[in-house]
């Protein structure tokens, strides 16, 4: 999980999106995205925090129907 903590009232979480990609060839998917992310603290209009953060992960593609059901 990609997270990032803003502690303090003054600041502010800024983030876009640069890639996203499914991949579901084979028998499951792979899921990617990768965000860049920029907190500014208001008072002095300084960046405090700029990163990009990318998160993969891997899903089943077929699930049993009746399973999720019960």
């Amino acid at each position: 999980m990609v997270g990032v903590k803003v502690m303090g009232g003054n600041r502010r979480l800024s983030g876009e999106i640069k890639e996203f990609l499914i991949d579901d060839l084979g028998f499951s998917v792979d899921w990617t995205v990768d965000v860049h992310y920029v907190v500014r603290d208001m008072t002095t209009g300084m960046i405090v925090y700029d990163a990009d953060k990318t998160l993969t992960k891997n899903t089943a593609k077929f699930a049993n129907a009746f399973a999720a059901l019960n």
